[in-house]
């Protein structure tokens, strides 16, 4: 009779101290590489938004010279300039349905407002009349936040255009549907806190109907923008002709020839964005003084005052995120993958602990 002997590696307690040296010395090296991150920042990186630069170019001319013409005519050559080779607009590294989509349909408004190269504008419209079906098999969490609002908003424009686009079919009858749920159940920002308090809606007010805009123009941020968004400060603008929006716009379209990101100063998005991060992955401890640092900075340049809170709205912080990664903010996204390694870390030295 033969007996098979099975050899087991006993864990040791040496084992299990090496191993938490060894956790220990892998948070304290992720601790000083977001330091350094924190502390090298600057004013931040950013990509250029189609969708914004669309928004602004939508804009006439003020000056009374020529009223058909827009008054950033920069912004149209940055849309006829950056057209990808398969008619739509937008990151052409990462393709996500949402964002090209609306992207695409902004610059074709654009272009057709300003009947401005109509064949980039047909072969505009050709992708998206090819790729609408993809909203509905995209994962909830790559769409855009706000979209539902402001894809709806752009649609109603290019019906007003003639442009032609399959605006009975179902996926466009779902985005409308969608549409009117939020608007009708908006219940966590109530029209009239809206009116009266900063809330995050103010950073997509090109996609809300019948707003107060004397009331809403009391928010706006000291630089002229409101909530540092380059689409709701251009809306804003046509809808008031309120001359501290036309010197912020003026301002960034000068400083990044024609194409605008999303959001400006970067610098605060950036800003805002890590502290943000830091504290809903319950990770700030490691960080006590670069918060400090970082809401100093955000409160010294007055934009925004020590008394502003700002409302959370419907949207998810995952798609606000997602959003952010896909328009480019590339500092913030190597920061975030570094927060993410940490906090896993931080965990498995907790696990370990209450285990042995």
């Amino acid at each position: 009779m033969s007996c098979t002997v099975i050899k087991c590696n006993a864990t040791t307690v040496d084992d299990l101290g090496a191993l938490e040296v060894s956790i220990s010395n892998e948070i304290k090296k992720l601790i000083r590489m977001i330091k350094s991150m924190l502390g090298s920042m600057g004013d931040g990186e950013l990509g250029i938004s189609a969708y914004d630069t669309a928004w602004v170019a939508l804009i006439k001319n003020i000056d009374g010279s020529d009223i058909n013409a827009p008054q950033f005519p920069s912004c149209l050559k940055w849309i006829a300039d950056n057209q990808l080779p398969d008619g739509s607009w937008g990151d052409d590294k990462v393709f996500l349905a949402h964002d090209r989509l609306i992207n695409t349909l902004a610059c074709i408004v654009a272009l057709k407002s300003w009947d401005a190269h109509l064949d980039k504008c047909e072969k505009g419209i050709s992708f998206l009349r090819e790729n609408l079906w993809k909203l509905e098999n995209e994962n909830e969490e790559h769409t855009n936040a706000g979209f539902e609002v402001a894809f709806p908003s752009l649609l109603e424009i290019a019906r007003g255009l003639d442009i032609e686009i399959p605006y009975d079919s179902h996926v466009l009858q779902k985005v409308y549907a969608m549409r009117n749920f939020k608007l009708k159940n908006c219940d966590r920002i109530p029209v009239d806190k809206m009116h009266s308090v900063p809330t995050t809606l103010l950073f997509s007010l090109e996609g809300m109907p019948n707003m107060d805009w004397e009331k809403l123009l009391k928010l706006q941020f000291q630089d002229g923008s409101f909530l540092c968004s380059l689409s709701s400060t251009a809306y804003a603008f046509m809808q008031t002709k309120d001359n501290n929006c036309l010197k912020y716009l003026t301002q960034v379209v000068q400083r990044f020839n024609g194409g605008v990101p999303f959001s400006y100063p970067i610098d605060l998005f950036e800003q805002l964005w890590v502290v943000d991060r830091l504290q809903r992955l319950g990770i700030s401890r490691y960080f006590q003084p670069e918060l400090r640092k970082c809401m100093d900075h955000v409160y010294s340049d007055g934009i925004i005052s020590t008394t502003t809170t700002l409302s959370a709205s419907s949207s998810s912080s995952t798609s606000s995120s997602a959003t952010a990664v896909t328009t480019g903010s590339h500092c913030c996204y190597s920061c975030s993958t570094m927060l993410l390694l940490l906090m896993l870390v931080d965990v498995a030295t907790t696990a370990a602990r209450r285990r042995y």
